[in-house]
């Protein structure tokens, strides 16, 4: 009987293990990703090179290569970020591709390199599925790469999609980025400048979000536009 109880607690113990390590993997990623938004970038690295190191599954591993990729693209060590987005990129399926897909077209303009960067971005859009949120941001950045004459009815759709997205931040979000495009359109696009500027500020004051920069932003981005309009 004390053999079986010997062998039960082994089995437990070895159970237990798994669990403690995809905990601190865990740990280790959600404070690298919290890092990274207060602009700790190096820490960061350093806390996501752990999770990806501790990482039990090569899903939580390539998971946390992922955020890894993402601090390196933000740090501008472009070489090392597109290395570990790719691997990423290749290893997952569905809208997780679809978000390091939008990592690697943003690094390929960086590097000044549209074509890779239309690419990804268009990829992103396939791989979003009904992700509106995704398909959305794809779709913006694929804006900036657009010709000028086309740029505004681009914009003009997307507003359009975006007052479907329910998630209150990401929309407001989204707003913001579309009515900056928008505002260096000129006077054909005021109209939808102010009205995505506008629509922002209003969700980051109906849902008290706690994003203090993504206020500044806004506030920024509407005060530019009244200064475009009295010039």
């Amino acid at each position: 009987i004390i053999h079986k109880f010997i062998i039960a607690g082994m089995v437990i113990a070895a159970l237990f293990v798994p669990v403690v390590q995809a905990a601190q993997v865990e740990d280790a990623l959600s404070a690298g990703i919290a890092s990274r938004e207060q602009g700790k970038l190096q820490l960061s690295i350093d806390q996501i090179s752990q999770a990806v190191q501790q990482a039990t599954t090569e899903s939580d591993r390539m998971l946390a290569t992922g955020e890894l990729g993402v601090t390196l693209l933000q740090a501008r060590r472009l070489d090392q970020a597109r290395a570990v987005l790719n691997q990423a990129y290749t290893y997952f399926q569905g809208d997780k591709r679809a978000y390091y897909a939008l990592d690697l077209g943003n690094l390929s303009v960086i590097s000044h390199n549209t074509d890779d960067a239309r690419k990804y971005y268009k990829e992103a859009l396939r791989f979003a599925g009904d992700n509106a949120r995704l398909h959305a941001m794809a779709g913006l950045n694929l804006v900036r790469l657009a010709s000028p004459q086309e740029r505004y009815s681009l914009l003009a759709a997307l507003y359009q999609e975006i007052r479907n997205i329910r998630d209150a931040s990401a929309q407001a979000t989204l707003y913001l980025n579309l009515g900056s495009q928008a505002r260096k359109l000129g006077k054909q696009a005021i109209k939808l400048a102010y009205l995505s500027l506008d629509n922002a500020l209003r969700l980051e004051a109906r849902q008290q979000l706690a994003n203090n920069r993504l206020q500044v932003e806004t506030l920024d981005a509407m005060a530019q536009l009244y200064e475009d309009q009295g010039r």
